[in-house]
């Protein structure tokens, strides 16, 4: 059985390809937090809260981006679930130079009382050089896979 409370993941990675602020801000708790990294926002830190999430998704936009999720572990526990994962993200700066910013972490995720769910935070992993760990096959869409 899969982690359908997990399918708002999903449509967030939708929403940040399709450059919807708001749809990619809403996947996440009001009160979470996440890293900011410094091919696209100057700096490595922590964003906290939904004013520094909307900030921290609309500069991805800037970019128009384009991510790829690879999921590798799902752990579900009552209404708590944590994803391990690899992202891919392509963009363009400012200048219209290609970016690209490959890194993978580990995601805290909640089901909400009204059965929807968001995402609490996201605990880095350390960025991946060169993309040195992406799998060779880019992935096709977004997919959440569970592992056993």
């Amino acid at each position: 059985m899969g982690a359908p409370h997990l399918n708002f993941v999903i449509s967030g990675w939708r929403a940040f390809n399709a450059g919807d602020v708001a749809a990619a801000t809403a996947m996440h708790h009001p009160v979470s937090s996440i890293v900011e990294v410094d091919q696209v926002h100057g700096r490595a830190s922590i964003a906290r809260g939904a004013d520094g999430i909307r900030r921290t998704m609309a500069a991805y936009m800037d970019m128009k981006p384009h991510i790829d999720v690879v999921t590798h572990q799902t752990t579900v526990s009552g209404d708590f679930a944590m994803t391990r994962s690899q992202w891919l993200i392509r963009g363009q700066d400012k200048g219209g130079k290609p970016v690209e910013v490959h890194y993978h972490g580990m995601r805290v995720h909640r089901r909400l009382s009204d059965g929807s769910g968001s995402s609490l935070s996201t605990i880095p992993g350390a960025p991946i050089p060169n993309g040195r760990c992406w799998p060779r096959r880019r992935p096709g869409r977004p997919r959440l896979r569970r592992s056993f």
